[in-house]
Parts: structure tokens; sequence; C-alpha cells
């Protein structure tokens, strides 16, 4: 194999994992790009590390949530990973918040449907996707949801909030909740 070759393979491998393990905020860098960015680092909200997960997505069916970590990434981009490693499944959800979660608009009492990627009515936008195989090393790209539907609820401490989520992909679905504080 050719040094072209080496340097062409490595660049392919790379932009696989981009989909599900690497920024959250990239696009395609094409003219129909509608991803948001999101807002500075500065207005992410701090997000709880424990969430929950459950559903279908990919070629896991039916799992439940074993162990979720969350974390909050740059912008206001959010995700959530759900592994058990005995039955070898891992199952990924990341979205990013137009505005950024810390904004007045994500009031509690929320309890919205959005289509992926559009903005809504009321100016907001989620742009979601979704991974899921044996492992977070070994995965299929399961693509954007098709609709995402939030609510907001008040969360165990004060200031902040519970949000709970139910993304579809066709006939498959994956419900999530993560708890996060509202003031930056």
């Amino acid at each position: 194999m050719t040094r072209h070759g080496i340097v062409l393979g490595c660049a392919v491998v790379l932009a696989a994992m981009c989909g599900c393990g690497g920024a959250p905020d990239a696009g395609s860098g094409g003219a129909t790009d509608t991803r948001p960015t999101g807002p500075t680092v500065g207005q992410v909200p701090t997000v709880s590390n424990v969430g929950t997960m459950q559903g279908s997505l990919g070629s896991v069916q039916s799992f439940g949530s074993g162990t979720v970590r969350v974390q909050g990434q740059g912008g206001a981009t959010v995700q959530l990973d759900a592994v058990n490693t005995d039955a070898r499944w891992w199952v990924m959800n990341r979205m990013t918040f137009t505005p950024a979660l810390s904004d007045p608009s994500w009031a509690v009492g929320m309890n919205q449907t959005f289509s992926n990627g559009l903005t809504s009515a009321s100016g907001q936008r989620i742009w979601a996707m979704g991974c899921s195989g044996p492992s977070m090393g070994d995965y299929t790209f399961d693509g954007e949801p098709t609709t995402v539907v939030v609510h907001i609820d008040p969360g165990s401490t004060p200031g902040s909030k519970l949000l709970s989520y139910a993304a579809y992909w066709g006939t498959q679905a994956v419900t999530g909740s993560f708890e996060y504080n509202s003031t930056p």
C-alpha cells in the first residue's frame, strides 16, 4: 500500500468515527448543513453525570438503562451513553440545543415536538443523532431521528431541571432523561 493509500484510509476511518465519537457540533460543512453550532462553552449549564435511557436503536433492541453516563460538551450539546458490557451493547444519543439549555425558553412545563434540525415556532431547535452496537468502539451510526419530543420538569434541587426526551428513528425509539442546572 502506498503512503497515499494509508493517508486516505486513515481519513476514511477518522470521518466514520466523527459520527458517534468525534466533535459534537461537527457538520458536513456543506451549504445544506442545518446542524446548529451552539453557543459558547461559557453558556453551557452544568449537566449531571447520570441519566436514564431505554428503547431500541439499530441492533440493540429493547434495552434498559444499564449504566448511563451523561456529559455536556462544547456549545449546548449533551451526550448520553448507555452501556451494558455483560450483554455487550452500547447506545449513544447526542443532542444539541439552540439556544443553550440555560436560556429561559427551555422552561419547566415545556412539552414540545421537534422535527430534527428544524427550528420550532418558538425559536428553539434540537439536532440529534444516535449510534448503537456491541461497544463504544464497535458501533453503527444509526443516523438522525426524524422527531424528538422534549418535556421539562423541575429537577431535584433548586434551580435544576429534569429534561425527558423521546427520539424516533422510524419504528425505533429511545427515551431518556437527564438533570441540569438552569443557570450557567
